[in-house]
């Protein structure tokens, strides 16, 4: 029996009857539903039912492999566990590559949440190793619109990476007094 129907008391013989890519897709758009509200538990409850869904009955070419993982993944980021959160989104990379290739858009959102996570971490390096591929994606497909964006996240990196070489040169200078 899965995990929604055990949640919702439903008797085996009607979990059985359910078709597991309507609730699995269900279950998706359910938890993109609290995602916008800002119900980060409630999302990740039902994106991890639907995970629990996918093992067992999809093929691991399915194109849900790839919203499900990008969902975990911005719930995870959402809620401050930012250890899980690229673990998802370096499956939903490797499910859209996979799928769609290297330059599509799918590919280039994927890198791009990735970088975002090492950047709240703090891992400036590994940010910008993702929003350069990333970049170049948007280069290449001409998307202006995405592009300022990317360009964004680079600037605020080089920003913060030149505030802390000023404190760090600063607190050199203190202690040479």
């Amino acid at each position: 029996m899965c995990c929604f129907c055990q949640a919702h008391l439903l008797p085996s013989h009607k979990c059985q009857a359910i078709r597991p890519r309507n609730l699995q897709s269900g279950l998706i758009d359910l938890g993109k539903a609290y995602l916008g509200q800002g119900k980060y538990d409630e999302a990740l409850k039902n994106v991890l039912c639907s995970l629990d869904i996918r093992k067992n009955n999809i093929d691991q070419e399915h194109p849900s492999w790839f919203e499900l993982d990008k969902n975990i993944g911005k719930a995870s980021y959402q809620k401050g566990m930012l250890n899980q959160a690229p673990e998802h989104y370096k499956k939903c990379l490797r499910v859209a590559l996979q799928i769609y290739g290297g330059q599509s858009k799918y590919a280039t959102t994927c890198y791009n949440n990735i970088g975002s996570v090492f950047q709240k971490k703090g891992l400036y390096e590994k940010a910008i190793e993702n929003y350069e591929p990333s970049l170049k994606m948007y280069i290449f497909r001409e998307k202006d619109q995405e592009l300022s964006s990317i360009y964004n996240n680079l600037g605020s990196i080089y920003t913060e990476l030149k505030a802390l070489d000023y404190l760090f040169e600063k607190s050199r200078n203190q202690e040479k007094m």
